[in-house]
């Protein structure tokens, strides 16, 4: 078995709610909005989920095409999170505090039949790692480090 570690540091910037996350050497930045506390100078963590799953599917459908033969003239993925803040807020503890539903939406700008852009999109759903992870949960366990 093939297991990889992927690791994400992130280190709050000292002030507001900013934080950066470097992977490797490539750093990202979060923030929030001001109706949530930060002051809105980068995507929102769940806007970086959302980015992280758009592109994986994204890298997964450009990677799988050529083994279907087809020719990708260009791609773009919408990715739309339904959440209800109430319950990050702790307004009403009844609510779910992440995304309650999540629609990815695939656009294949390609000379292949609809058929085979279709044939195309299930493989990318059952192949992205980003999607299953969502779909199937993952254990994550947060633990105190000095």
């Amino acid at each position: 078995m093939a297991t990889e570690k992927f690791i994400s540091n992130v280190r709050w910037e000292g002030e507001g709610l900013r934080v950066q996350a470097v992977s490797r050497d490539f750093p990202v930045y979060i923030d929030e909005p001001p109706q949530l506390g930060g002051k809105d100078t980068a995507m929102t963590p769940m806007e970086m989920l959302l980015a992280s799953l758009g592109s994986c599917v994204a890298i997964t459908a450009l990677s799988l095409a050529p083994k279907l033969q087809i020719t990708i003239d260009d791609l773009s993925v919408e990715v739309v999170g339904q959440m209800d803040t109430d319950g990050f807020k702790g307004i009403d503890p009844s609510v779910r505090k992440g995304f309650e539903q999540i629609t990815v939406q695939l656009h294949i700008v390609s000379k292949a039949s609809d058929e085979l852009k279709e044939k195309l999109a299930a493989l990318v759903e059952r192949t992205c790692p980003v999607t299953d992870t969502l779909k199937h949960g993952v254990k994550v366990e947060a633990v105190l480090q000095d």
